[in-house]
C-alpha cells in the first residue's frame, strides 16, 4: 500500500523499548488545534467528525485524569520562517498564531505537551524519552489527521515495539472515505480500535 511505502520515509525508526513486565498506558492526543478542528480553520477536517471526536477525547481524558495514565498533548507548531512549507499548509498552525492554539472545546487535563514539525510525533525525541522514563509500553492515540499524523505516529511507535491502539470515534480527517480507509489500515497493522469502556476496563486491571 502506498501509505505504508511512505511511512518508510515519514515514520522514524528508533530503538526498541524494553519488555516491561506490566502494561502501562499513555493517551496521546494529536493536533487538536483550531486550524484543524474549527469551521474557519485553515486546514480543517470534516466538520461532521469533529463533535464526536472531541466528545470522546474529553470523556476519556476526564476518566483517565484520576488514574496514573499520562495524558499527553502533541501539537504542530511550524516556524514562521518556513515559507514554502507554510504555503502548502495554507499557513496552518504557524507558531504564535491563533490557529496553532488548542480548540476551545477541548478540555485540558494535563500539562504534558510535545511540539512537532513533522507528521510523526516521535520526530520530537523528548516524547520517546518521556515514555521510556515512565515505562509506558501501550499507547492509545486520538486526534487528526487519521491518514497523516496519527497514522505516521502509529507506525513510528510500532517501529519501537510499543503496543498501539486507537480510541474509537476519536480520529478524524477530511472525508469519511479517508477515515474508513485509515481505520482499515490501522487494523492491517495489528492496531486495535478500543472503545471508551474497553480502555477504562483495561486500565483498571
Amino acid at each position: 500500500m502506498f501509505r505504508q511505502f511512505l511511512s518508510n520515509f515519514l515514520s522514524s525508526k528508533g530503538q526498541e523499548i524494553d519488555e516491561y513486565k506490566d502494561e502501562k498506558f499513555a493517551l496521546l492526543l494529536l493536533d487538536l488545534q483550531n486550524d484543524f478542528l474549527a469551521k474557519d480553520g485553515k486546514m480543517q477536517v470534516d466538520q461532521f467528525q469533529v463533535k464526536t471526536l472531541l466528545n470522546e477525547v474529553n470523556s476519556v481524558s476526564s476518566g483517565l485524569s484520576t488514574t496514573s495514565v499520562p495524558i499527553i498533548y502533541i501539537v504542530n507548531e511550524f516556524k514562521k520562517s518556513d515559507k514554502v512549507g507554510n504555503f502548502f499548509r495554507k499557513q496552518a498552525a504557524v507558531h504564535g498564531s491563533v490557529g496553532a492554539e488548542f480548540d476551545d472545546r477541548l478540555e485540558i487535563y494535563s500539562e504534558l505537551l510535545f511540539k512537532k514539525l513533522k507528521p510523526d510525533a516521535f520526530s520530537n525525541s523528548e516524547l520517546d524519552l518521556y515514555l521510556r522514563k515512565h515505562r509506558v509500553n501501550h499507547l492509545i492515540l486520538a486526534g487528526v489527521f487519521a491518514d497523516q499524523c496519527v497514522y505516521y505516529t502509529c507506525v513510528a511507535a510500532l517501529n519501537r515495539k510499543y503496543k498501539v491502539s486507537i480510541l474509537q470515534n476519536a480520529v478524524a480527517t477530511t472525508t469519511m472515505k479517508k477515515l474508513n480507509d485509515s481505520l482499515e489500515e490501522y487494523i492491517s497493522l495489528g492496531i486495535e480500535i478500543l472503545s471508551k469502556d474497553d480502555i477504562f476496563n483495561r486500565v483498571q486491571r
